[in-house]
């Protein structure tokens, strides 16, 4: 297990953990804060090129892992009816081979 957004973090120091609030995770794993689609793209490729690939009968440049990122989005809005300021947030797990 490697982060992809910081390669030089030691892989003993990300650990596998359960919650019953957060669910699974990994412990100390890099996390960006982003603000544009341009800024995701730009970490979501970071992490691409970081991964581990090598040679098969196949392929050139075949990918030896499987890569999951987590994008969690905040979203903070005024209610057009009510004029309250709402929030709202969403997680998708990204899963490439």
């Amino acid at each position: 297990m490697r982060d992809l957004l910081e390669p030089s973090t030691p892989a003993d120091s990300l650990k596998i953990r359960e919650s019953p609030q957060l669910g699974v995770f990994i412990t100390g794993l890099t996390k960006k804060v982003v603000a544009t689609s341009a800024s995701v793209c730009r970490v979501l490729i970071t992490g691409f090129c970081n991964r581990t690939v090598s040679a098969t009968t196949y392929n050139a440049e075949s990918s030896r892992s499987h890569a999951v990122f987590e994008l969690t989005i905040h979203q903070k809005y005024t209610d057009e009816v009510s004029g309250q300021k709402m929030a709202k947030s969403s997680k998708i797990n990204l899963v490439s081979d």
